[in-house]
């Protein structure tokens, strides 16, 4: 379980698995407890128990339903497709829950909900400030919420993660991002350590290896995503329905179910980089990897398949399901010329100008 802090000081928990089933997972709430609910007279502790509530929430992350530690309706909240109220019931008797709409919580003296980046009026259906990342969607209001499709798609934190696809060689590589321009944080998968040899030296007839994880901040993550865009001419494709703080989680879990640090390559003895698993060209490589933290990070809304097989006559391993980096790069171009698909590629200018780049050496740039 994770521990997340509220601004009550409180904590929620993620719970996989409890008595009472629900569409999107679940959390459990424990409110805050007052001086003399914490202990009695003779010093042992009451009020806890009956305390513990736990979340509902919808695909978007409303809090629809809250039960309490019996499984008996606590309260009850449904909003319009903007996130006005619609009704709300409840059988409050110490704490009314403000975290409603997309699980943000509602100030009840402005009636505003609060994302991090910007406060938004769900009664206007609207931001009350301009999009900081406006240059992305110029065909959109600076103010409009979701692209007007608030059924499908949220905004935690104005921010969403990306896959990058370079194409260059035999087998290509891909690669996630989350976070922006200096607090970028990129996330990459491969067989840095097999054999002593690097990523691309490693794309070799030996289909499996070591599984490394390297997790880039700061400069090295801007230097890496340079040297990624500029000499190998890497695509970048944004996805609006996946969520940042999913996709990073997903990661750091894998990161850190490993202390092992790689022995050789070009990541040796770097605390940046984990073993994690067993790599397998054919079965759990760079683009499973990439896809599999966008499917997570989106609540399986992104979920990239092909039932279409790639011929690989060298390889007596491929089974004609994998997905390369050079089939994937052609889905993503497909899914972003696509309306509603919530895959947005992000042109070379506008990394250039996010990162400081200078011009690539290829001719697309």
């Amino acid at each position: 379980m994770q521990r997340q802090t509220t601004p009550e000081g409180s904590h929620v928990y993620r719970k996989s698995h409890h008595t009472i089933p629900t569409p999107a997972g679940s959390h459990v709430f424990r409110k805050p407890l007052t001086l003399d609910e914490i202990a009695d007279d003779n010093g042992k502790k009451r009020g806890y128990e009956t305390s513990i509530y736990f979340y509902h929430p919808d695909h978007l992350g409303t809090n629809t339903l809250i039960t309490d530690l019996h499984g008996d309706p606590y309260q009850f909240f449904a909003n319009l497709p903007y996130g006005e109220t619609m009704i709300e019931q409840s059988n409050i008797v110490d704490y009314d829950n403000p975290f409603k709409f997309n699980g943000k919580e509602l100030d009840t003296e402005t009636g505003l909900y609060y994302y991090g980046a910007r406060y938004y009026d769900p009664k206007l259906s609207g931001w009350l400030s301009v999009d900081p990342l406006a240059e992305k969607y110029s065909a959109w209001s600076p103010y409009v919420y979701v692209l007007n499709n608030p059924v499908v798609l949220t905004d935690p934190d104005g921010l969403t993660p990306r896959i990058y696809v370079d194409t260059q060689g035999l087998t290509g590589h891909s690669f996630v991002t989350v976070g922006e321009g200096k607090n970028t944080v990129v996330y990459s998968y491969g067989r840095y350590a097999e054999l002593g040899k690097d990523k691309s030296s490693a794309r070799s007839t030996t289909p499996t290896g070591e599984g490394v994880l390297i997790r880039l901040t700061g400069k090295d993550a801007q230097s890496f995503i340079k040297n990624q865009m500029i000499n190998n001419e890497a695509r970048a494709y944004e996805f609006s329905q996946a969520d940042d703080n999913k996709v990073a989680e997903y990661f750091e879990n894998q990161f850190n179910t490993n202390d092992k640090i790689p022995a050789t390559g070009p990541y040796q003895d770097d605390p940046n980089a984990r073993v994690v698993d067993t790599y397998n060209l054919f079965e759990n490589n760079c683009t499973t990897k990439s896809t599999e933290a966008i499917k997570v990070g989106s609540d399986g809304a992104v979920d990239i398949k092909d039932n279409v097989s790639t011929a690989m006559p060298f390889s007596p391993y491929y089974d004609g399901k994998v997905i390369t980096p050079h089939k994937l790069n052609k889905m993503l171009q497909s899914k972003s010329k696509s309306e509603g698909s919530g895959v947005r590629e992000v042109k070379y200018e506008e990394v250039k100008k996010e990162l400081n780049l200078q011009n690539g050496t290829g001719s697309s740039w």
